[in-house]
């Protein structure tokens, strides 16, 4: 017959082995339940963006590569734990109890960091595209000395406008504007050249509104021969070369130097259209799409899928340079308002893509995704990076 000490012996055994066993499924349900916390929590934060399946194949290689390598070296550790335990006397359970005591914490450091590794490689990626789709936009038309594009296009820089012999400064203009139409002041012809879209966002009083291509051929209608004439574009630059062929013509013309976006700059008196205050920068009203930058694959897509057409605002010259497949040429920059307005009416409906190669182009581009808009047409955005679109030739048979 068993003792009632062996008996109290035999059942303390069992409670103990049962806390152990106990202890090992609570280990196990641990682990578990932290790796799916993880992994939920990881991948439920909120999507800024969808990620290309290279990133995403990245992503699960380096995680599955860490969670590879940690297998690996805590499993040997945790081998040769168990066997300096053996070695102690303790059992298996005991083991393995005070093995996942700190196996846990560290799979969760590693799990950590892979996703903190991956974020900040989505992170660089991200800012890489966006660097790329937007060096266009501030791109000049010339760069390292040479012109870039047609070169039948002048860019007057500031420092050259001061120099020239038909500028004016911001002084003289507002001097002018205060006196003119007095008694005995010869009639002076303020014209604002820029684009309607621009002159929403901000103009001056005084000013008579006529596009830039405009405005020789309605000359006798403006009676610009009578008179001298002040002209008014946004940097100086459309201004300065309309007035050297005005001059050409016999006609007194002047422009300001650095055109509205210095008198904005000044702090001086703007008005805009509703009566609001003058767009600190240069700009146009909000329309759809007026901020995309599409990448070549958008682009792509739009073309096999939804038959895009592409529209290209950049000078004849230029356009013949080079341009994506299919292309029509609309230089708005250089169109008098009514073939603008009959080309503008001839558009496919379809949606309309905006390659822009340069600031110039660029900025057009997005005049004519407002003016697209507002004749009812669907504008996607601007293409930045037209240099990457290829269509390669159908082989011939043989």
């Amino acid at each position: 017959m068993e003792s009632k000490s062996q008996r109290n012996w035999q059942k303390t055994g069992h409670d103990v082995q049962s806390g152990r066993n106990w202890q090992t499924h609570r280990g196990g349900t641990g682990f578990g339940l932290l790796l799916v916390a993880s992994f939920t929590a990881a991948f439920s934060a909120p999507a800024f963006a969808i990620p290309s399946p290279d990133l995403a194949t990245s992503f699960l290689s380096n995680a599955a590569q860490l969670f590879g390598l940690a297998t690996v070296v805590l499993g040997g550790a945790f081998a040769g734990r168990r066997k300096a335990g053996f070695a102690r006397g303790q059992s298996a359970d005991t083991a393995k109890s005070g093995w996942l005591r700190w196996l846990l914490p560290a799979l969760a450091v590693l799990l950590v960091a892979s996703v903190a590794s991956n974020v900040l490689q989505w992170s660089h990626g991200v800012d890489e595209r966006n660097d790329r789709l937007q060096a266009n936009l501030v791109r000049p038309s010339v760069e390292a000395g040479k012109r870039v594009g047609d070169v039948s296009l002048k860019t007057l820089s500031y420092s050259k406008q001061i120099d020239h012999p038909l500028g004016i400064g911001t002084d003289r203009l507002a001097e002018l504007l205060e006196t003119a139409g007095q008694d005995g002041q010869a009639p002076v012809h303020f014209i604002d050249v820029r684009e309607p879209e621009e002159q929403e966002m901000g103009a001056l009083e005084g000013f008579n509104r006529v596009r830039y291509p405009d405005v020789i051929a309605m000359r006798g209608e403006l009676g610009l021969t009578k008179g001298s004439v002040v002209l008014l574009c946004e940097s100086g630059n459309r201004s300065s070369e309309l007035c050297v062929k005005l001059a050409a013509m016999g006609i007194d013309c002047s422009f300001l130097v650095g055109g509205f976006g210095k008198w904005r700059a000044e702090g001086r008196a703007a008005s805009r259209s509703g009566g609001q205050a003058a767009a600190a920068m240069r700009d146009v009203a909000d329309f759809p799409n007026k901020g995309t930058l599409l990448d070549t694959a958008d682009v792509e897509e739009l073309v096999a899928d939804e038959n895009a057409i592409f529209i290209d605002v950049r000078y004849p010259k230029e356009f013949e340079q080079g341009h994506p497949p299919g292309a029509i040429n609309i230089p708005l920059r250089k169109l008098q308002t009514g073939p603008m307005r009959a080309q503008l009416g001839s558009i496919p409906n379809r949606p309309v893509v905006a390659p822009c190669y340069d600031k110039r182009s660029c900025f057009y581009s997005q005049i004519l995704g407002l003016r697209l808009h507002r004749l009812g047409h669907d504008f996607r955005g601007r293409y930045t990076v037209p240099h990457e679109y290829f269509v390669p030739a159908t082989p011939k048979a043989y």
